[in-house]
C-alpha cells in the first residue's frame, strides 16, 4: 500500500513539473472583417484535476490589438475567454467565447487575426460585465 502511495506521489510531481512555462498571448480581434476594439480578453489556465486559474485580463485597443504577459509559471493548458458584443443587438447582452491554442505551441502564442464572428461554436450568451457599458455595439 505504501508503494502505491509513493508511486502516485512521484507521478503527481512529474506531471506538475512536466511543462512549466511563462506565457505571452497576442492578436488582433475582428468583427465582420473590421477591427474590433473594447473586447475583454481574459487569460486562464486549464487544470485536469483542480479548478481553472485566472491569470490576467486586458481590453483590445483601438486597433483591435490585445497582448497578455504572464510571468507566473504555467503547468496547465492556457486558454482565453473573450467577452464582446460582435453581432449582438440586444442591450446589456454580450457573448463569451473560449479560445484554446493548440497544445504544445510553446510559451508565445500569436493568434494573428481572430474573427469573433467565426467563433460561434465556442460561445455562449451572457450578461455584460458592469464595466462593459461604454463599449459601442458593433
Amino acid at each position: 500500500m505504501k508503494t502505491i502511495i509513493v508511486l502516485s506521489m512521484f507521478a503527481f510531481v512529474a506531471l506538475a513539473q512536466e511543462e512549466m512555462r511563462h506565457v505571452e498571448v497576442n492578436g488582433i480581434l475582428l468583427c465582420q472583417r473590421l477591427i474590433y476594439k473594447g473586447a475583454l480578453v481574459e487569460l486562464y489556465e486549464y487544470h485536469y484535476f483542480f479548478a481553472d486559474d485566472f491569470h490576467s485580463s486586458t481590453y483590445s485597443d483601438n486597433f483591435g490589438w490585445f497582448e497578455l504577459h504572464e510571468d507566473k509559471a504555467f503547468t496547465g493548458q492556457p486558454y482565453l475567454v473573450i467577452t464582446h458584443r460582435c453581432g449582438v443587438e440586444e442591450e446589456g447582452k454580450c457573448i463569451r467565447c473560449t479560445v484554446t491554442p493548440y497544445r504544445g505551441i510553446g510559451s508565445k502564442i500569436d493568434f494573428s487575426y481572430l474573427g469573433l464572428d467565426f467563433l460561434s461554436a465556442f460561445e455562449e450568451e451572457a450578461d455584460c460585465p458592469t464595466n462593459f457599458g461604454q463599449l459601442p455595439a458593433q
